[in-house]
């Protein structure tokens, strides 16, 4: 994992400590490929998630960190539903924790 970041949040994934990195650029791959214009669209593909965006929201936000040779998609797409709402939960908690800390 390379250093802390700042917005950085942790997950952990079958015994391993990722970065969820929510940078502008992990948030605007994981808005295009939700097919989500401006920030009111993700908002809202953010609350309509499915199994399948929840995967590739995830997979955005672990590709910065993951080294060249790990696919972040398919880390997202081996997890289980189970892992993924609780990745996905995680997510939220870090996403909370960056606003409440911007105010």
């Amino acid at each position: 994992m390379a250093g802390y970041q700042p917005g950085d949040g942790y997950l952990e994934i079958n015994g391993r400590v990722y970065a969820l990195r929510l940078t502008m650029g992990a948030l605007a791959e994981a808005a295009q490929r939700m097919s989500a214009l401006g920030p009111a669209g993700m908002a809202q593909a953010m609350r309509d998630l499915t199994s399948g965006s929840a995967r590739t929201l995830l997979a955005c936000l672990l590709r910065p960190d993951l080294p060249r040779d790990q696919d972040a998609d398919r880390l997202a797409a081996s997890l289980p539903d189970a892992e993924i709402s609780e990745a996905i939960m995680r997510v939220s908690e870090v996403l909370q924790e960056q606003l409440n800390a911007q105010r």
